[in-house]
C-alpha cells in the first residue's frame, strides 16, 4: 500500500522507470527495471528521476533511440561533460527542494557499466576491462552531492537480488542516524 505522507525518496536514472531511456539494443528486456520497482513500491518509497545526460545531450549520436557507446566515446564528445554538470546542478536543485520540503532521501542510485551513471564498477572496454570509477554524470553528482551525505547504490542488471540487498543496506544505515 501507498501511505501518501511517507516522506521517503530515492533517486534513480530514468531508465529504471522507462526503458525508452537506454541505447537501443535489440531483445533487451526490461525485467530487471520492474523487479526493482515493485521493491520500491514494496518499501513505499517515492521515486524522483534524475535527468538522463546521453538521452538529452544535443548530438547525432545521442539522445532516444541512440546506440550503445562507451565511456571514453562520452568523455570525449565535446560539450557532454558541460551538459552532465549541467544535469548535477539540475539534480542538487531537485535535492535542496526535497530536503526544503522535509523529505528523507534514501539514495542515490547508479546503474552498473553505465557510461555515465555507474556507481563504481564501470566496463570501459578493450584490456581495461572494468574499473573502480563512477560514470561520467554520477561521478560529477556524487562530488556535488557530498554535503548532503546521501548514500549512493548501484545496481546491478544481471544480479538485481544481490542490488536490492545493497539498497536495504543503505536504507538500514539511514534508520540508524535518526
Amino acid at each position: 500500500m501507498i501511505i501518501l505522507d511517507n516522506r521517503n525518496v530515492i533517486l534513480i536514472p530514468k531508465c529504471l522507470v522507462s526503458p525508452n531511456y537506454q541505447a537501443k539494443w535489440n531483445g533487451k528486456k526490461a525485467e530487471w527495471q520492474e523487479l526493482y520497482l515493485n521493491y520500491l513500491k514494496r518499501k513505499d518509497i517515492k521515486i524522483v528521476t534524475m535527468p538522463c545526460p546521453e538521452a538529452t545531450f544535443d548530438s547525432c549520436y545521442t539522445g532516444l533511440g541512440r546506440d550503445p557507446h562507451s565511456y571514453y566515446f562520452y568523455k570525449k564528445l565535446d560539450g557532454f561533460n558541460e551538459h552532465c554538470n549541467r544535469c548535477g546542478y539540475i539534480t542538487i536543485r531537485t535535492i535542496e527542494r526535497l530536503i526544503a520540503a522535509d523529505y528523507t532521501i534514501c539514495a542515490i542510485v547508479g546503474i552498473k557499466n553505465s557510461p555515465t551513471c555507474a556507481a563504481g564498477h564501470l566496463f570501459v572496454g578493450g584490456r581495461e576491462g572494468t574499473k573502480l570509477i563512477n560514470g561520467i554524470f554520477l561521478n560529477t553528482l556524487t562530488v556535488m552531492a557530498t554535503k548532503y551525505d546521501i548514500p549512493i547504490v548501484e545496481i546491478d542488471k544481471r544480479f538485481i537480488a544481490n542490488s536490492i540487498k545493497q539498497l536495504d543496506i543503505a536504507l538500514l544505515s539511514l534508520k540508524d542516524k535518526e
